[in-house]
């Protein structure tokens, strides 16, 4: 007797469209879920660096899927034959920041951490106290002389007719944990719940049609 008679094949290829289908409902549950978990982080961002849009902007996610394609002649390629497997995974990520790799310097993370920036060089971070990107950091040409006031170290530069505060000198500069992750991950997860179960009701309605 062959396959056809049995209708082998048309079990399996049922068995295949149903998989796709369920994967495809997963996939959508968990996108929809990264989706708002992002939303919520790039809220929370925003609420530090209100001034500065770019840092909620670069809070970014991806879905992917893990698979293993079983062996045979197109390697790569995932093939539903009972020997599938695939998982569905959502990456929030930031790109705020500067480097690549194993260098790359995440300007969030001293916000989820807590943690004390302290000088590369030297004894004090210069801290600038004026606006405008050429205020950003002492330079030779500013001709500027420390100062104490009020128990701490400036740099100031003399003109003729006043003395403008250029730098506030600190040995660290703490930052305190702000960004507080873990509510919404677990409100995350409790989402997924439901939206992978919105998901496979959707694909079993259009099952029944």
């Amino acid at each position: 007797m062959s396959s056809r008679v049995l209708g082998v094949d048309d079990v399996i290829r049922q068995l295949a469209n149903l998989e796709r289908r369920a994967h495809g409902a997963a996939r959508k549950a968990v996108g929809e879920t990264t989706r708002k978990v992002k939303l919520g982080i790039r809220r929370e961002v925003q609420s530090i660096f209100r001034k500065n849009a770019r840092a909620g902007n670069a809070i970014r996610s991806v879905v992917y899927d893990n698979t293993q394609a079983p062996s045979g002649p197109r390697p790569g390629r995932a093939v539903v034959r009972g020997r599938h497997k695939s998982d569905t995974a959502g990456v929030i990520f930031s790109k705020f920041g500067r480097g690549k790799g194993a260098a790359y310097q995440d300007y969030l993370l001293p916000y989820i951490t807590g943690r004390d920036i302290l000088p590369k060089k030297g004894k004090y971070l210069a801290v600038p106290l004026l606006p405008g990107k050429r205020n950003r950091k002492p330079t030779p040409e500013m001709q500027l002389q420390p100062v104490r006031s009020g128990g701490q170290l400036f740099l100031v530069k003399h003109q003729k007719r006043k003395s403008v505060f250029m730098f506030l000198l600190l040995k660290k500069v703490p930052i305190r944990r702000r960004l507080r992750l873990s509510p919404l991950l677990r409100n995350g997860q409790r989402t997924l719940t439901a939206e992978t179960i919105r998901a496979y009701a959707a694909m079993a309605g259009e099952m029944k049609r």
